[in-house]
């Protein structure tokens, strides 16, 4: 039952007013909420554009950062392995002062080459050093003691079968004898670690080095 014009009260005309202009309102803020997940229209496509940029500023300069590490580290390989390799090749200056140097002053009475030549030419080095010279029994003379001033002890060879390297300081002559051999008339007794005992006319003559 349609109610007339004349039936409508005042108040029910004006709520119906009232609800024909909030229908457009409402309908406008509908559209607009279904805008709003899509990110559809101007200003979707604008937010969009600014994250690409962003993303490729970012990269760029993650990119930057990362070849001038290589480039930093290129360099500081190279210039450390051409150190490595100079230092091995020369001498460092601290090097150079520890070099002991010689000088003229440190040579105790040098002498004329002609000295020297006398002195090399009175030694056969191509004698066997197991053999002994002729001309040694005439060589040693004199007591005891002298002879132990004349023999001179170099060195002393100990194995199984021990040997004394002896020197004549007169002849500059040098024997290598063992336990019983004779140099001249002086008789090796006895060859130790430290010294060897000789025999000469009944006398002990103890050479040391």
């Amino acid at each position: 039952m349609e109610l007339t014009e004349k039936q409508i009260s005042s108040e029910e005309k004006l709520l119906r007013l009232i609800r024909k202009k909030s229908a457009p309102v409402k309908a406008g803020r509908r559209k607009k909420d279904e805008r709003v997940p899509g990110i559809s229209g101007a200003g979707g496509g604008e937010a969009e554009g600014n994250a690409r940029r962003d993303f490729l500023d970012v990269s760029n300069r993650v990119l930057a950062v990362a070849a001038a590490g290589i480039f930093l580290s290129l360099v500081l390989w190279y210039s450390l392995k051409g150190r490595l390799t100079t230092e091995d090749m020369t001498l460092g200056d601290g090097a150079a002062e520890k070099i002991p140097v010689w000088e003229q002053g440190d040579i105790s009475d040098p002498r004329p080459f002609d000295f020297y030549d006398e002195e090399i030419a009175g030694r056969d080095f191509f004698q066997n050093p197991w053999q002994k010279s002729e001309g040694t029994a005439s060589s040693l003379a004199g007591s005891a003691s002298e002879i132990g001033r004349q023999l001179k002890l170099v060195g002393i060879l100990l194995d199984n079968d021990p040997k004394a390297i002896i020197e004549d300081a007169a002849t500059q002559q040098t024997f290598f004898v063992s336990t019983g051999e004779r140099i001249g008339e002086a008789l090796v007794e006895e060859i130790r670690e430290d010294k060897v005992i000789l025999i000469f006319h009944e006398e002990k003559v103890e050479l040391v080095p």
